[in-house]
């Protein structure tokens, strides 16, 4: 099937400006979506001359092709199209490629950049909330890039400890070990460009946040460098498509471990552990903040990820999911008298991040800088797509 983008001329019809103020959402399904709402009240509020509409991609095939045609400023990707999205990027953040998926691409002169603000996004709602993860013992549910992505941003923020929880112990594992050897390959990319003796295999040219377009520190005007060339070794997050399985994150090489073959830096790694739903409950119990970073949850009826009922009123919990209002564990957590939270917070939280990578692109340094220091934004945003309780700031807002 061919994407679809709604609400905007075919892409011969496009003037070369128009095409320049174009963003879209690319995924499937997307049109249960908020984030057109979100994106067109912060594009007014900011004096943007931006559109954001609809690709509804059901195969990698058909994001692939559209990521390709490139007329566009800057594109959101959400599931199942993470992956592929980080694949056709020129260059990456040390977010997008820790977390092996992108949901934020934009074009920075000639080249593709590859960004994820999930974990930005969750975290800057929590902190909105008073749940700060600096020193914080986090555990969060799910393998894929959203949960990465998550993971990164909490231990970046300093949490004590960061748990990651899966159906399989191996799988954790495996997961961890991958974010471990990204990590000291760009370790070992830092010094060997300090010492002037670049080698091959290593990731090139990583970028800084593009929450920082437009700034010293990532320059519009920046050369991207050459393409950088990651190898793909990570756990699969390949879901079944109309056309094939959907390409498996490009990582650095990381080992196919077993629960027998706990490399020697995860066991050494006491900020960074690994459990399953069976053996972590007592880490799901006494975590300060849980987060749901799996599927479940998008459909109705889905069950929660474990049994809520470990919970306790000190707690705060966050699901990832906001498609189908409260799910199953926002209402047991709450039962439980935590403070509990659905997605959309941390959808409109990593929305706003992108509304400053885009107005650098399309209004140029200025409005980047408007959209940093705008503080009725996030509200803004927020009342536009629906979510009122978010826009007046409530504890329990979904």
């Amino acid at each position: 099937m061919v994407a679809k983008a709604t609400g905007v001329a075919g892409f011969g019809q496009a003037a070369e400006d128009r095409e320049a103020a174009r963003v879209f959402l690319v995924g499937h399904p997307v049109g249960h979506s908020a984030s057109p709402a979100l994106h067109a009240a912060a594009y007014d509020r900011l004096g943007l001359s931006c559109t954001y509409d609809l690709a509804d991609c059901p195969a990698a095939d058909d994001a692939r092709a559209f990521i390709a045609r490139g007329r566009y400023a800057a594109l959101n990707v959400t599931t199942p199209h993470k992956a592929t999205a980080l694949a056709c990027a020129d260059r990456r953040t040390v977010a997008a490629y820790l977390a092996g998926g992108a949901n934020l691409l934009v074009r920075v002169g000639n080249r593709l950049v590859a960004d994820n603000v999930d974990g930005l996004g969750c975290v800057r709602f929590l902190q909105r909330q008073g749940a700060d993860v600096a020193g914080a013992v986090v555990a969060v549910c799910g393998t894929g890039p959203t949960a990465r992505a998550i993971m990164h941003a909490c231990l970046m923020e300093g949490a004590a400890q960061v748990w990651l929880v899966s159906r399989s112990y191996d799988r954790a594992l495996q997961t961890l070990a991958g974010y471990l050897d990204a990590l000291a390959a760009i370790d070992r990319d830092e010094r060997v460009s300090a010492s002037g003796r670049p080698q091959g295999g290593l990731p090139a040219g990583l970028a800084p946040s593009l929450e920082l377009l437009g700034t010293d520190a990532f320059p519009l005007t920046e050369d991207t460098g050459s393409e950088d060339v990651i190898a793909d070794a990570f756990p699969d997050d390949s879901r079944a498509t109309a056309s094939g399985p959907v390409e498996c994150a490009p990582w650095v090489s990381a080992p196919r471990v077993t629960t027998a073959q706990v490399p020697t830096a995860l066991r050494a790694s006491d900020a960074l552990r690994a459990c399953d739903y069976g053996s972590g409950a007592a880490v799901l119990a006494r975590a300060d903040v849980v987060v749901n970073a799996t599927t479940l949850g998008m459909r109705a009826g889905d069950p929660p990820p474990f049994d809520p009922g470990l919970l306790s009123h000190s707690q705060t919990v966050m699901d990832a999911v906001y498609a189908q209002g409260d799910t199953a564990l926002v209402t047991g957590a709450r039962q439980r008298g935590c403070a509990a939270f659905g997605g959309a917070g941390m959808l409109v939280a990593q929305a706003q991040v992108g509304v400053i990578a885009i107005a650098a692109v399309a209004g140029g340094a200025q409005a980047a800088g408007r959209a940093r220091v705008d503080r009725g934004l996030f509200a803004a945003m927020a009342r536009a797509a629906g979510f009122a309780q978010l826009a007046e700031g409530s504890p329990r807002a979904t």
